[in-house]
């Protein structure tokens, strides 16, 4: 019987230990590339952008529930 295990990434039941969506987000290459695959670099990279990104988005959130707090500010006049 095979071995399936839930993936917390992409939210399937698979018959391996970890599904690509979980190496991907690991830095690890999908099954079938080799590990000094470039892809890997590349993952690694758009991680951290990605990363980054849900910071700056954050930031954004927090200046704008201040802005929308001070009087006077939020009015289209």
């Amino acid at each position: 019987m095979a071995h399936k295990v839930y993936c917390p990434v992409c939210g399937i039941v698979h018959e391996k230990t970890a599904c690509p969506s979980q190496r991907i987000a690991a830095g690890e290459p999908p099954y079938g590339y080799p590990d000094s695959s470039p892809m890997k670099e590349s993952v690694k990279e758009l991680t951290l952008a990605v990363r980054e990104l849900a910071l700056q988005i954050e930031l954004l959130r927090e200046e704008l529930k201040r802005f929308m707090k001070e009087p006077g500010k939020n009015s289209t006049d």
